[in-house]
């Protein structure tokens, strides 16, 4: 059994996956209920796959026979820090400028999984972020870290700015203890740092408050008292992690995807968005990254967000354009928006 494990720990040192740990296929009651108190809030938002979860009874344990092992991955994703975007830009996450981490990963589990199938038999389902499992209660349980105020899952040696995947397999192996001496403790940088108040003191965040939900998850109208609040973030948001002290020990990524940076400094030009005229120009620009999950409209409708939040006035004939050439009712009552409130303020340029 050990021996298999260590077999895993070097092709995953191979494949530049920083974190291979085993989780048991038990996991502890808090974080089953924890999931179900979230959904049954409704801090889950739209996302109705997630309740669906709770309602059919998917979960971990159904989706091969028998598995008794939940090998569990972390891949650090660090890089250098953005700049300040300028009063006609916007912020864009840490883990969006790259390229798609599900892409990038799946390969690698991929890998993995065909080690686990051909040479020794057994079954193996690999998941990023897909699927019915709760991949930072196993990442918790196997030590890759353990889960912050913020709900990020921080590592001793990367802090929060890791990739969480699994792979379930029906291969018995030794499951590893959380000897993780890292706690949030008396800190609430996070909570007080959150523009929305998304976090709250319980190790929740309500995705309906939250900026990253709102850019990427959500896809109708930003509600209108949110808006003053996402700031300049166009796409995510890194704050409730840029804030915590633990991030402090983080280190550069070794993956080299992760190295070719597509977007310079983490910031787009927000003319050059509001110009994006159709779906074709969107792909050509951003295929592959992370940013084709919002689509043309999504992107274009925090654009105009940001741009109302600007106080830039050179803004409002990039907005003013977008009313004129767009029928989408989304993107004329989000640019409208955004001219309002541009207009009826003294410029901050």
């Amino acid at each position: 059994m050990s021996d298999r494990k260590n077999e895993l720990i070097l092709l995953a040192q191979s494949l530049q996956i920083d974190v291979l740990r085993v989780a048991s296929m038990r996991l502890a009651p808090k974080h089953q209920d924890t999931f179900e108190r979230w959904v049954g809030e409704g801090c889950h938002g739209e996302m109705n796959y997630l309740a669906g979860r709770l309602a059919d009874g998917r979960h971990a344990g159904t989706v091969i026979p028998e598995p008794r092992s939940v090998i569990t991955i972390g891949v650090n994703y660090y890089h250098e820090p953005r700049r300040q975007p300028a009063s006609d830009e916007g912020a864009v996450s840490r883990y969006a400028v790259m390229r798609d981490y599900h892409k990038v990963i799946t390969g690698k589990l991929k890998r993995i999984a065909r080690m686990i199938e051909t040479q020794w038999g057994g079954a193996a389902r690999y998941y990023v972020d897909t699927g019915p499992v709760l991949e930072r209660a196993f990442a918790e349980s196997a030590g890759v870290g353990y889960v912050g105020r913020n709900t990020c899952v921080v590592s001793e040696t990367h802090g929060s700015w890791i990739f969480l995947a699994v792979i379930i397999t029906d291969i018995e192996l030794a499951p590893d203890e959380n000897t993780t001496t890292l706690r949030c403790g008396t800190c609430r940088r996070c909570i007080d740092a959150c523009p929305t108040a998304a976090i709250s003191e319980g190790y929740t965040v309500d995705a309906r408050r939250c900026i990253s939900y709102l850019t990427i998850e959500h896809r109708g109208p930003v509600p209108v008292e949110l808006r003053p609040l996402m700031g300049n973030w166009l796409f995510g948001c890194d704050i409730c992690q840029d804030v915590c002290p633990h991030n402090g020990r983080a280190l550069p990524t070794r993956v080299e995807d992760f190295k070719k940076i597509r977007i310079g400094e983490a910031v787009l030009s927000l003319r050059e968005l509001l110009a994006i005229a159709d779906d074709a120009q969107f792909l050509e620009r951003f295929a592959g990254l992370p940013l084709t999950r919002t689509k043309r409209r999504g992107l274009l409708r925090n654009a105009c967000v940001v741009a109302g939040n600007s106080g830039d006035l050179s803004l409002v004939e990039p907005l003013r354009e977008l009313i004129g050439r767009e029928a989408d009712e989304l993107l004329q009552e989000h640019a409208q928006w955004a001219v309002g409130r541009l207009t009826a303020r003294p410029c901050q340029c």
